[in-house]
């Protein structure tokens, strides 16, 4: 059971570390730059200083933590996605693509396209 905790705790600072490493314009929030370190780092030091943590509920808690942390980063990159698509799916989706996506909203599947190009 303790080897099972283990790999979530790490799978979840993986996730944390995936989406926090490209941090949008390089800006760091304010309070970390004024520590002088960078939020990956900031996170990295409070996985490593809570490692020896014993107290189950302490643990329970902190484990909590990060994975409401890890959602809610996985919840602002959906979201942006879904922004840009919005503001201009148009201009980054192509014809066949909307089509696709369209009918798999709605459970079908779209038939390939053939392509002599890709046959030869």
């Amino acid at each position: 059971m303790a080897m099972r905790g283990r790999k979530k705790v790490l799978s979840t600072l993986r996730s944390i570390l995936r989406h926090v490493a490209p941090v949008p314009g390089g800006v760091e929030p304010v309070r970390h730059q004024q520590m002088g370190t960078s939020w990956r780092a900031f996170v990295v030091d409070q996985y490593r200083e809570h490692a020896a943590e014993r107290d189950k509920r302490q643990c329970k808690m902190l484990r909590q933590r990060a994975s409401d942390y890890n959602t809610l980063l996985l919840a602002g990159a959906e979201q942006q996605r879904l922004r840009r698509l919005d503001m201009g799916a148009d201009r980054l989706l192509d014809a066949s693509e909307r089509a696709r996506r369209s009918a798999q909203r709605v459970g079908l599947q779209v038939p390939k396209v053939y392509d002599e190009n890709e046959h030869k």
